[in-house]
């Protein structure tokens, strides 16, 4: 049998939050686009936060990855969003995570 210590454990990448904004009044990709540049860090954004532009079923949306919920809370990214659409001359549709966050996961685990 072989034992592993804890230093040559493989270890888990951090978790990934999927979060999309729909936006309202913002139907032109090219405007989309901008603001998914300048909420994204790569843009000079938030930290954390990769995003590009999709058209979706009802409208135009931003597509965000979070790559820390610390840095960048979904609550936060949303905010910006809101802002950067209403230079755009729109704002913020709703907003949806997809899968499942940690907590609703580790929830799962609690004994009822």
């Amino acid at each position: 049998m072989v034992f592993l210590t804890p230093n040559l454990l493989p270890s888990a990448s951090p978790w990934i939050v999927n979060f999309n904004v729909l936006l309202d009044g913002v139907t032109e990709l090219a405007a989309a686009r901008r603001i998914a540049r300048a909420v994204s860090e790569r843009g000079g954004g938030l930290p954390s936060v990769q995003a590009m532009a999709l058209y979706h079923e009802k409208g135009v949306e931003i597509a965000c990855n979070i790559l820390d919920r610390q840095a960048a809370p979904p609550e936060l990214v949303e905010e910006r969003v809101r802002q950067l659409a209403a230079a755009e001359g729109g704002g913020v549709k709703s907003s949806y995570m997809i899968g499942r966050s940690p907590e609703d996961l580790l929830a799962l685990l609690q004994p009822l």
